[in-house]
C-alpha cells in the first residue's frame, strides 16, 4: 500500500491510498451526469475484504505527495463527455489539495459505459 506522505518538523503525517479514494469517490457524487462508478479487477477483489464502497471506480497512485488518480465511471446518455470529464478532473483536483496538500500529477477519467434512459413504449389507444 503506498502513502501520501508529508514531512513536517514535529514528524510525518501519511494518508493511505483507500482514503485518498475515499475522498474522490464522495467527490465524484457531486455530479449528476454520473450515474455511478465502475469496478475494477483491484476493487472486485478489495471488496471481498471489507473496502470502503466509496472508493469504487478510484484507483490510486501515491507516492510521498504526489498522487495520480484514475476513475472508471458510467455517465448519463446525451451529454458533452470532454467538458464533464474536465470538470470533474478540476473537481478532484481541488478537493484533493484542500484537503490532503498533496501534489494531483495526473486524473485520468475512463468511462466505462453510458446509462440510457428507459424508452416510454409509445401506444395507438391514445
Amino acid at each position: 500500500m503506498s502513502l501520501a506522505a508529508k514531512h513536517t518538523e514535529w514528524g510525518d503525517i501519511q494518508i493511505s491510498d483507500e482514503s485518498l479514494a475515499a475522498i474522490v469517490g464522495i467527490a465524484t457524487r457531486e455530479f449528476s451526469e454520473i450515474v455511478g462508478m465502475e469496478a475494477t479487477l483491484i476493487n472486485d477483489l478489495s471488496s471481498m475484504f471489507g473496502k470502503d464502497p466509496n472508493t469504487l471506480g478510484v484507483s490510486i497512485d501515491s507516492h510521498e505527495d504526489e498522487v495520480k488518480v484514475d476513475l472508471y465511471i458510467r455517465v448519463r446518455y446525451g451529454l458533452r463527455i470532454p467538458d464533464l470529464a474536465l470538470r470533474l478532473q478540476e473537481a478532484v483536483r481541488s478537493t484533493l489539495e484542500k484537503y490532503t496538500e498533496v501534489t494531483v500529477l495526473a486524473i485520468n477519467v475512463y468511462v466505462q459505459s453510458i446509462a440510457f434512459d428507459p424508452i416510454e413504449s409509445v401506444s395507438g389507444d391514445g
